[in-house]
């Protein structure tokens, strides 16, 4: 049974490849081998608190700690719209500052409205949250069910999930070792957020939520709205720091009319302002650029995150092939239908 275990807990949703030992002999150095990289352990398997497992498990970005990385994505949104609203459109010409005013209003709009659903949107295999966990004596029995007896055996009668069978024989589902549920197969187990996620894509810090296709398309819009915000931000700053060098008179009446200030160095601080902004847009800009391209090109192959990094790290050869050959890339079962 504990090699069983192994088995059926090993390989999808790893992130590590599971082979098969051979013979009997082999079980005993095939199970130390495995054993550091699994959670649960047979011998130690959880029946008396039905939600122990729930209760570890995050349910949207909002609950339980918040990751550093998402206060700061708040804190660099708080800035860049304060910064664009206070500092950059007041500055400018009729009509460019009208143009600016709705297009900033709606980018802005779009990222807060993209962070908070993707956020809230739960991403789990529904099984997670529905279903009751198994017990070690509901595994056995299908355990049994699957080695020995078949799946037209006396004991599928009596086996409490009969409903799962035909799911988990066809290989629509397969059994999570640790949520102790039966889940899609295209459902991947997260670790930062502990629950299996539909179509898993990656645990986005910035976000502290897992992405999978519930929320994907929330986490495209976040994204591609920021990336568009940071190169309206890059292109105005550098377009009035440069002039604010050949029309000083303009700015300095500008200032007068807008902060009431004529102060001397109220034109070079507003230039500081302007050029640390335009720095930070520009990181943006490549940042986000890059993020975009990668998951452009993740969709061209049919790829999501996930599997594209277990493929780069189970087979190097076939992933060098990947950018020049698409006629036979690797398929998988839930690399469809996330992007």
């Amino acid at each position: 049974l504990q090699f069983l275990y192994f088995i059926e807990a090993g390989g999808k949703g790893r992130g590590f490849p599971m082979p098969w030992p051979g013979d009997a002999r082999n079980i005993e150095e095939f199970v130390s081998r495995f054993s550091p990289l699994l959670y649960d352990n047979l011998d130690t398997w959880d029946e008396d608190v039905e939600d122990l497992h729930r209760c570890g498990v995050k349910v949207n970005g909002f609950a339980g700690q918040l990751h550093w990385m998402q206060i700061v994505s708040w804190v660099m949104i708080v800035i860049q719209v304060t910064f664009l609203y206070s500092l950059i459109i007041p500055m400018m010409r009729y009509p460019g500052d009208v143009i600016l005013i709705v297009g900033c209003t709606v980018l802005s709009l779009l990222v807060v409205i993209g962070n908070v659903a993707c956020c809230l949107t739960q991403s789990a295999d529904p099984a997670v949250f529905r279903d009751i966990r198994w017990t070690k004596q509901d595994w056995e029995q299908y355990i049994t069910i699957k080695y020995r007896d078949g799946w037209d055996g006396a004991l599928v009668d009596e086996f409490k999930y009969k409903d799962k069978l035909l799911g988990l024989q066809k290989g629509e589902l397969r059994w999570c070792s640790m949520c102790h549920v039966a889940v899609w197969q295209t459902s991947y187990h997260c670790h930062s957020s502990n629950k299996c996620v539909d179509h898993m894509d990656h645990f986005c810090k910035w976000l502290n939520t897992s992405i999978g296709i519930a929320n994907y398309k929330y986490f495209k819009v976040f994204s591609l709205a920021c990336f568009w915000t940071s190169v309206i931000q890059f292109s105005i700053g550098m377009y009035e720091f440069s002039d604010s060098f050949q029309d000083p008179h303009f700015y300095k009446t500008r200032m007068t009319a807008v902060y009431d200030t004529l102060a001397d160095g109220a034109i070079h601080a507003m230039r500081a302002f302007m050029f640390v902004s335009t720095i930070l847009a520009l990181v943006a800009i490549v940042q986000l650029g890059y993020l975009y391209g990668f998951h452009i090109m993740l969709y061209r192959l049919d790829f999501t995150t996930v599997t594209y990094w277990q493929q780069k790290n189970t087979d190097t050869a076939q992933t060098e092939r990947m950018g020049k050959k698409k006629k036979n890339p690797p398929k998988h079962s839930y690399d469809r239908s996330v992007t």
